[in-house]
């Protein structure tokens, strides 16, 4: 096998890939499956196989499935990336050999892998001692399709979300009102999982991990920030249901003083007297500060926890 490698290697024009350890691996662990030995081959190393193919029995071509990103980097921590990785378990059989297939290991791509794999086939091999194979049969567990899946995303508020916070440190979120639907959502910086097809090299990974801007983070998701005004209207509710009239008033001088602490409302000059209509508004802080402090922790922790 390692001869033919060689040879092959010369009649193909391209540098071998496997070592002749990978070949004794393959002898030793799945003889009965194809060893791969060079993968992603151009058009023109095909030609030359198809001309060059009679010396080389038991040599063929192998067509493997692979993910295509192509928007590139657009979305890509909302879909994820795909490794190669062990198939899905057949129900009631033992999968003694298998070829590594596309697993979802983030985003959309990992909380979906299930319904959009399907489940694989069963082949069965008659070896003989040596673990050579003599004869296969195709199993009673037939291959199943996976589903497709269509995301609520926009590709044009997504591009232009992104085109927002390119070279920034950031994230953002585009939302339906109407119905809570996902138009756009995007961490800045990110990358392109096209680089991650077949798979992610240890030299990749670490470039990622090491970037001081940490572009695997999904900062729309996992970062940690303060909810600022996003709140108020929680705030506002607690009061109502504890009995603060609508029409209260309170007058905003630009900041909201409590003990030793100023709190300064957007409006350094202040809003004047303003209700709670105006107050959501204007977003005014001052008018929320002084909301907070009136109703107290336990109503506002009570509104926020349902």
């Amino acid at each position: 096998v390692d001869k033919d490698i060689d040879r092959l290697a010369a009649v193909l024009g391209v540098p071998r890939m496997v070592t002749r350890e990978d070949v004794a691996s393959h002898v030793m662990r799945s003889l009965p499956m194809p060893l791969l030995a060079w993968r992603d081959v151009g058009p023109e190393t095909l030609a030359r196989w198809a001309e060059s193919a009679e010396p080389f029995p038991g040599v063929d071509i192998f067509v493997q499935p692979e993910r295509d990103y192509p928007q590139g980097q657009l979305a890509c921590h909302v879909l994820g990336y795909v490794r190669r990785d062990r198939p899905m378990p057949i129900e009631g059989q033992t999968v003694h050999f298998f070829l590594p297939e596309m697993v979802g290991r983030a985003g959309i791509e990992g909380f979906y892998n299930g319904w959009l794999t399907g489940s694989c086939g069963e082949r069965l091999i008659q070896v003989d001692s040596r673990g050579y194979k003599h004869a296969t049969w195709e199993g009673d567990k037939q291959v199943a399709a996976g589903h497709d899946l269509q995301l609520t995303l926009d590709v044009k508020i997504q591009r232009a979300l992104e085109a927002s916070l390119k070279g920034w440190r950031g994230a953002g979120v585009v939302v339906d009102p109407r119905n809570g639907d996902i138009l756009a959502l995007a961490s800045s910086p990110g990358y392109d999982p096209n680089e991650f097809v077949p798979f992610i090299t240890p030299g990749l990974w670490k470039r990622l991990n090491d970037d001081p801007d940490k572009p695997i983070i999904n900062r729309a998701i996992q970062g940690h920030y303060a909810p600022g005004s996003t709140f108020k209207p929680v705030t506002a509710i607690a009061a109502l249901i504890n009995g603060y009239s609508p029409d209260a008033v309170y007058d905003c001088q630009g900041v909201y003083t409590l003990g030793t602490m100023r709190l300064r409302c957007w409006n350094t000059y202040g809003h004047g007297p303003i209700a709670l209509r105006k107050a959501i508004e204007q977003s005014c802080n001052a008018f929320f500060c002084n909301l907070g402090n009136t109703i107290g922790y336990p109503a506002i922790y009570a509104e926020a926890s349902k």
